[in-house]
């Protein structure tokens, strides 16, 4: 009988084979990869200062939780909440570049746009955040 994942699996080999990296566990970054949350939501404001600070808010087990991070414009901003997520869920450093590409805090152009001008002093982007499946690129 063949495994249930094992497309997955084999997808998941080929994509590993491209990095060349003995550091990686498949089934770590499979268990690193389920932490992470479905969605998260982002509210953030612009300081005085022309710095971005938000808040991240994630669910977990029915419960709300949040943390907060800051950056100096727009694409700071992104990297941070990302860099934050990933040291909330202890992701290590080691995983982050696989998980980069499958699973990483973008938002939408819109919202990007509001983020980008100066003249937008805060805002609020949910459910930006999904699971995507591991396929050979």
């Amino acid at each position: 009988m063949l495994d249930k994942l094992s497309p997955i699996r084999h997808n998941f080999r080929l994509f590993l084979s491209k990095f060349k990296s003995s550091s990686i566990i498949e089934e770590a970054l499979v268990c690193y990869r389920q932490k992470l949350p479905d969605r998260i939501g982002v509210s953030w404001q612009r300081e005085k200062d022309g710095y971005i600070v938000g808040k991240v808010i994630v669910e977990e087990n029915g419960k709300e939780n949040y943390f907060f991070t800051q950056g100096k414009n727009g694409k700071d901003f992104i990297e941070n909440v990302n860099d934050a997520l990933y040291s909330y869920y202890e992701i290590p450093a080691q995983y982050i570049s696989y998980l980069g590409g499958l699973e990483k805090y973008n938002p939408p152009l819109e919202d990007l746009e509001k983020l980008n001008d100066k003249n937008v002093r805060k805002a609020f982007i949910g459910e930006v955040f999904g699971k995507k499946e591991i396929v050979n690129a």
